[in-house]
């Protein structure tokens, strides 16, 4: 199983992570038109990753992904954040973005140990203009 903090946005299709699902939304845009799903997920040494599935594979995918739940996804990709990106969860500089090629596995056996979230929390004194309001 590879970790989540050594995911690289490099030219590979065949990572595998074990992770529990902290959140997971779908993403819809002012039309009420859904365009993907979106999902945060941790690994067993406290790292954390967002990740993206496009709507074409949701009604495979979908039901995967439930809080809580300790799943396997493998064959996915991994794509850097570009400048004009949104819908930035976290400093990271790359996201998961699942493909056709993806398979998302529940993990029956119980794992101790596994963190359920992971927060990583800014200063007051970093927030750009926190002195202004």
């Amino acid at each position: 199983m590879d970790s989540l903090a050594n995911l690289r946005a490099i030219p590979k299709h065949d990572w595998k992570v074990r992770v529990r699902v902290s959140r997971c939304w779908r993403r819809i845009i002012a039309n009420a038109e859904m365009t993907s799903m979106g999902f945060v997920v941790v690994d067993q040494n406290g790292s954390r990753k967002v990740g993206w599935i496009r709507t074409g594979l949701m009604n495979r995918l979908e039901n995967e992904f439930v809080e809580g739940r300790i799943i396997d996804i493998v064959n996915f990709v991994v794509r850097p954040y570009t400048e004009s990106s949104v819908n930035r969860c976290f400093l990271d500089d790359n996201f998961m973005f699942l493909t056709s090629i993806t398979n998302v596995l529940p993990v029956e056996e119980i794992v101790q140990n596994f963190p359920i979230h992971v927060f990583g929390c800014t200063p007051l004194n970093m927030i750009e203009d926190f002195n202004v309001h």
